[in-house]
């Protein structure tokens, strides 16, 4: 074995022996091995199974990672772009710094993860739970949270520019110093939601929506688009 790359396993009992001898070498092809496993394993793909590598910093780019087991696992700095990450868990996962950008989430469970600073921009996260999270100063351009759990989920100082929400539970949720120009909130659940400071300029809502929301300290609220509920 050379390069750190991992031959295919011929059957399923060779995969429970394959061992990495240099896993930071062309990580790439180690990972795309691994992922080998895991579908000629028959089962979501799980980083204990292979001897957990150490996965931060990686490029997983254009990967299928469907139903992927990752909970507690460092991926922080990792390159996740256009991955498909559809029902992973990720609960209480290190994802600090990490590229997410325009990849699939949806379903997934992301509760207690810290994705301060993530690049989440044109992700698409419906019906996935983000509860408890930390998003910090992260990027949601564009993001897709569609019926999304967003219950607790601190997004202070985030960007959520254009992003969906129709729909998703927002409760307690903390937006202080977050961008939702432009947001949709239609149908969203904001019972005490903190937007102070938040800016709302041209997010979209309905009467309801916009009842929720505390009128102080939040910008933009004459610029906000109220529309009926069945628009």
């Amino acid at each position: 074995m050379t390069d750190g790359i991992l031959p295919l396993p011929k059957d399923k009992k060779d995969s429970e022996k394959i061992e990495i001898i240099t896993p930071l070498v062309r990580a790439n092809n180690v990972f795309w091995n691994v992922i080998s496993i895991g579908s000629i394993c028959g089962k979501g793909l799980s980083v204990d199974s292979v001897n957990d590598i150490a996965l931060q910093t990686y490029d997983l780019t254009i990967c299928t990672l469907r139903n992927a087991q990752l909970p507690k696992k460092n991926l922080s700095r990792t390159s996740l772009s256009t991955t498909d990450l559809s029902f992973a868990n990720l609960q209480g996962a290190w994802l600090q710094y990490t590229s997410f950008y325009n990849a699939k989430l949806n379903f997934s469970d992301l509760t207690n993860a810290d994705l301060t600073e993530a690049d989440l921009c044109k992700a698409k996260f419906f019906h996935a739970s983000l509860c408890d999270a930390i998003l910090q100063h992260a990027e949601l351009i564009k993001a897709e949270l569609h019926s999304a759990n967003l219950n607790k989920t601190d997004f202070h100082g985030a960007d959520l520019s254009e992003a969906d929400l129709c729909e998703a539970s927002l409760c307690e949720a903390d937006f202080r110093g977050t961008k939702l120009c432009k947001a949709n909130l239609r149908g969203a659940i904001l019972d005490k939601t903190d937007m102070r400071d938040a800016n709302v300029d041209g997010a979209i809502m309905t009467q309801k929506e916009y009842s929720y929301i505390s009128k102080q300290g939040v910008r933009g609220l004459d610029k906000i688009v109220i529309v009926d509920e069945g628009d």
